[in-house]
């Protein structure tokens, strides 16, 4: 019993430095620019249809639990970037990158 009291100890004090938390700042991020022709456009370059073969209207602005796809060159390489909003104050972001001939 007495060899384990300084390793019940030793172990406390790692357990309560671990749970002190952390010393170092953390900087605001830097707002986001965006390019001086950036524009925002929710209109596809293909056709989106519904089951019957109906042109949908307006057919990425989303509802309720619905994913809304929007599509723009944000990071200014002419290429379409993806951007999908699933929930509210979530957004994933898919960057079309090129490599060679190749896109991904």
């Amino acid at each position: 019993m007495p060899r384990l009291l300084p390793i019940a100890v030793g172990l406390l004090g790692v357990l309560l430095m671990g749970c002190a938390g952390s010393s170092q700042t953390q900087e605001e991020p830097s707002p986001m620019s965006f390019p001086d022709d950036y524009r925002r456009v929710v209109a596809p370059s293909f056709p989106v249809l519904d089951a019957g073969g109906t042109p949908i209207s307006n057919p990425f602005y989303g509802g309720f639990n619905t994913p809304r796809p929007q599509f723009l060159d944000i990071d200014g390489d002419n290429d379409s970037d993806l951007f999908v909003q699933e929930r509210p104050g979530q957004v994933a972001f898919f960057e079309h990158v090129t490599e060679g001939d190749s896109s991904r």
